[in-house]
């Protein structure tokens, strides 16, 4: 299966949140797909918050995390 990618490093968080981004993303997928999440390092600690509010919810489960060249990015599997 391969890996979903939402790149948000051009999206400017509503109100320093990207769940609504996350959610509509997650809401096209299936059930185990990966979804890769990039934004710039300056707000990994946004996307950070985003993230553990929707595992928090159990609508996703974190699967990795890192830095490649200017950008953070997380793998979220949809549950």
């Amino acid at each position: 299966m391969a890996e979903r990618v939402l790149d948000l490093r051009a999206y400017t968080a509503l109100c320093g949140d990207y769940s609504v981004h996350l959610l509509g993303k997650l809401e096209q997928m299936s059930s185990g797909e990966k979804l890769k999440v990039y934004v710039a390092k300056s707000s990994a600690g946004l996307l950070k918050e985003s993230v553990k509010a929707i595992t928090s919810a159990g609508l996703a489960e974190l699967a990795g995390e890192g830095e490649e060249g200017d950008a953070y990015y997380v793998i979220l599997v949809k549950r």
